[in-house]
C-alpha cells in the first residue's frame, strides 16, 4: 500500500511539475512547450522518481541511497539542460549529443556492475573522466568560439556535472570501504 502511494505521489508531483509551464504558457509567449516537450519532460521527471523508489526499496543504505540519487538528479539535470538549451553552444550543437552518450554509459555500465558500491565508484568516476573528454573535443574543435560558449562556460558547465559525478563516486567509494571493513568483520 505504501508503494502505491509513494508511486501515486511520483506521478501527481510529475503532474504538478508539469502543470507550471503549462500556466505560463497562458500569459506568457517566453515558453512555448509542445506536447512532445510535455511527454519528455514527463517521462523523465517520472522515470527519475521511480527509479529512485526502486532504489529506497532495495537499499536501506542511506549513504547509498544519496550517492544515487545524486547519480539520478544529475543525469536528469544533464539530460534538461541539453535538451532545453545545449550544454555547448544550443542544443542544436552537435558536440551535445555526446552527453546523451555520456548518459548512457552511465546506466549501461550501472547495470553491468549490478549497481553494487564498489563497481559504481569506478563507473562514476569513469563517467567524470568522459565528461573530461567532452571538454578536451569541445575545446580542440573550436567550440569555445560558438555563440554562448567561451572556455570558462565550458570549463564551468562541465565541471559541475564533473563534481557531481565525483561526488556520488566518493560516496560509493566509501560505502565499499565501510561494506569491506564489515565482510572482514572489524
Amino acid at each position: 500500500m505504501e508503494n502505491q502511494k509513494s508511486i501515486l505521489f511520483v506521478l501527481l508531483f510529475t503532474i504538478g511539475l508539469l502543470l507550471v509551464p503549462l500556466i505560463a504558457m497562458q500569459f506568457t509567449e517566453e515558453i512555448q512547450w509542445t506536447l512532445f516537450d510535455f511527454l519528455i519532460a514527463g517521462l523523465l521527471l517520472s522515470g527519475t522518481g521511480l527509479a529512485y523508489l526502486f532504489i529506497k526499496k532495495v537499499s536501506h543504505s542511506i549513504k547509498y541511497r544519496v550517492a544515487l540519487a545524486i547519480t539520478l538528479l544529475t543525469s536528469l539535470v544533464m539530460i534538461w539542460a541539453n535538451l532545453a538549451v545545449g550544454l555547448i553552444g544550443s542544443e542544436n550543437e552537435a558536440i551535445n549529443q555526446l552527453y546523451f552518450v555520456l548518459i548512457a554509459t552511465v546506466f549501461l555500465a550501472g547495470f553491468i556492475v549490478k549497481f553494487e558500491s564498489k563497481g559504481m565508484f569506478k563507473v562514476m568516476m569513469l563517467t567524470a573522466t568522459l565528461q573530461i573528454s567532452i571538454v578536451f573535443i569541445a575545446l580542440f574543435l573550436g567550440y569555445q568560439h560558438v555563440y554562448g560558449s567561451s572556455v570558462a562556460e565550458i570549463l564551468a558547465v562541465n565541471g559541475f556535472f564533473i563534481l557531481l559525478w565525483a561526488s556520488s563516486g566518493l560516496l560509493f567509494k566509501s560505502l565499499s570501504h565501510q561494506n569491506n571493513v564489515e565482510e572482514a568483520g572489524v
